[in-house]
C-alpha cells in the first residue's frame, strides 16, 4: 500500500513536469513576444509611466498585480483579470487599446498557459539607482518649458485677442461647444477684479474702465489690479489655509502673538511676487539662510513662522483638523522663537 501511494506520488510529479515544460515552451514561444510586443509600453519597468501599478515584465509583477489586484490566477484562465480584458467582453476592461486587438489564437494561447499554471521564468528587475534617477527626470515636471505651437481654430472668421484665446477656443471646438458672445466691459471688469482681490469694483473704476477706449484698457486693469495690495491678500488665503494659519492655538483660544507677522509675510511675498522655490525655502529654513540686511534676516525668521503654525495639542498631533499630519518640529521651542 505504501509502494502504491509512493508511485502514485511520483508519476503525478512526473505528470507536473511535463506540463511545466509544455507552459513553459508555450510562454516562450508565445506569451512572452506578445506580452512583449502589446504590454510592455505601458506596463513594464521600462515604461515611462506604469499605467495602473501593473508590470508584465515578471512573473511577481503579474502576481502582485496592480490597482485592480493580480492580472493572473494560475490554473484559472476565466478569472484572470487580464484574460477578460484580452476578451473585449467588457467596455471598461480592453487591452490592449482597440486598435490592437488580439487575434483569437493569441487569446487562446494565453487562456492555455494559464491553464497550465502559468509558467513564468523571469525574475523580478529591480532597476538600478541611475535608472531611477533617468527615469525619475523624464517626469513632466523636470522638463524644460517650451513653447506650444497655437492651434489653428475652426472658426476663421472669429478675432482672437491673443494666443491664449486659440488654445481655449481649440478645446471648445473639439468638445462641441460654440463660443458665447463677447461680455460687455461691465461684466468684464467685475469678472476680473473679483478673481483677482476677490472684490467688486467700485463705482468710479468702473465708470473709468467703460469710458477708456484704448487698445490696452483691459490690460491697464490687470497689471493695476495685479499690483494692488489686494491680489496678495485675496490669494494669500489659500497658502495660509494649507499651514493651518489662525491668531489663536488650538480650542483653548489662546492668542498667538505675532501670528499676524507670518499672515503678512505671506501677503507681501505674493504682492512682490517672490519666487515659488525661495517663498517655499524660507519658511523651512529661513533661519539658516544668509541674509545681506538686518530687515532681510528678520523677514526670513518670520517666514520659519509656518513650523509654528497649526495644530498644537496633544489631541491633534496624529491628524489636523484641517487634514495635515503634525509636523514633529512643531513645539515650544519653535513658537518662542517665532513669536520672539
Amino acid at each position: 500500500m505504501l509502494a502504491g501511494i509512493i508511485l502514485a506520488a511520483l508519476s503525478g510529479q512526473s505528470g507536473a513536469v511535463e506540463v511545466n515544460k509544455g507552459g513553459l515552451a508555450l510562454f516562450k514561444e508565445s506569451i512572452e513576444p506578445l506580452l512583449r510586443e502589446n504590454c510592455y509600453k505601458c506596463h513594464s519597468h521600462e515604461a515611462e509611466e506604469i499605467k495602473g501599478g501593473l508590470v508584465l515584465d515578471s512573473r511577481s509583477g503579474w502576481a502582485e498585480g496592480g490597482a485592480t489586484g493580480p492580472a493572473i490566477e494560475p490554473g484559472k484562465p476565466e478569472r484572470a483579470c487580464c484574460s477578460r480584458r484580452f476578451s473585449y467582453t467588457d467596455e471598461e476592461l480592453q487591452m490592449p487599446p482597440k486598435n490592437k486587438t488580439l487575434a483569437a489564437a493569441d487569446i487562446e494561447h494565453f487562456r492555455e498557459w494559464i491553464a497550465l499554471g502559468a509558467p513564468d521564468p523571469r525574475e523580478a528587475k529591480v532597476p538600478t539607482l541611475a535608472e531611477k534617477l533617468a527615469q525619475g527626470k523624464r517626469h513632466w515636471a523636470y522638463q524644460p518649458i517650451q513653447r506650444g505651437a497655437v492651434p489653428v481654430v475652426r472658426e476663421k472668421m472669429l478675432e482672437l485677442p491673443g494666443p491664449i484665446d486659440a488654445f481655449v477656443q481649440a478645446k471648445l471646438d473639439a468638445a462641441g461647444i460654440r463660443a458665447v458672445g463677447t461680455s460687455d466691459k461691465h461684466t468684464l471688469l467685475r469678472r476680473v477684479t473679483f478673481d483677482l482681490t476677490g472684490l467688486p469694483p467700485t463705482p468710479e473704476e468702473i465708470a473709468a474702465f467703460v469710458g477708456d477706449e484704448r487698445p490696452d484698457a483691459f490690460a491697464r486693469v490687470v497689471d493695476r489690479l495685479l499690483a494692488s495690495p489686494g491680489f496678495g491678500e485675496h490669494w494669500a488665503r489659500h497658502w495660509l489655509d494649507l499651514t493651518c494659519y489662525a491668531d489663536t492655538i488650538d480650542s483653548a483660544q489662546m492668542p498667538m502673538r505675532d501670528a499676524w507677522r507670518y499672515r503678512d509675510y505671506v501677503i507681501d511675498s505674493l504682492n512682490r511676487d517672490k519666487p515659488l522655490d525661495r517663498f517655499i525655502t524660507e519658511q523651512l529654513a529661513g533661519d539658516l539662510l544668509p541674509a545681506k540686511t538686518d530687515g532681510q534676516r528678520r523677514e526670513q525668521l518670520i517666514a520659519v513662522g509656518f513650523l509654528a503654525i497649526g495644530p498644537w495639542s496633544l489631541a491633534e498631533q496624529t491628524r489636523s483638523s484641517c487634514g495635515w499630519t503634525s509636523w514633529t518640529s512643531k513645539s515650544p521651542g519653535w513658537a518662542g522663537r517665532f513669536s520672539g
